[in-house]
């Protein structure tokens, strides 16, 4: 959206000006946060993702070693905290966000 911005008016958004880096693993952390994200069930209650979910997804892609299966759930978690808080950032006051996970 960004960059269609930039292309149309010839000016590079500060946005785009200010873009990290990010490299192979991060990008693969991203990209599956995404991807989970776009399952995550829409109602009145916004709720975090669920372990079961991540699970799932781990077993979608394949074989995990221990070490990798826990920076992964803790890297999504990290994520959809993030964007949790976001969300409740940009809320009216009068929609609920629910948001009780904790962070290891």
């Amino acid at each position: 959206m960004l960059q269609n911005i930039a292309k149309k008016t010839g000016v590079l958004p500060q946005a785009l000006k200010d873009k990290p880096e990010i490299g192979e693993a991060e990008y693969f952390f991203v990209s599956s946060f995404y991807e989970l994200n776009s399952f995550r069930p829409v109602g009145e209650n916004f709720q975090p993702l669920t372990l079961s979910d991540i699970k799932a997804y781990m077993e979608i892609l394949g074989d995990f070693t221990l070490d990798d299966r826990l920076r992964f759930i803790k890297a999504i978690r990290t994520l959809d905290q993030a964007y949790i808080n976001k969300r409740v950032e940009s809320k009216p006051a009068n929609i609920p966000v629910q948001s009780d996970m904790t962070m290891a």
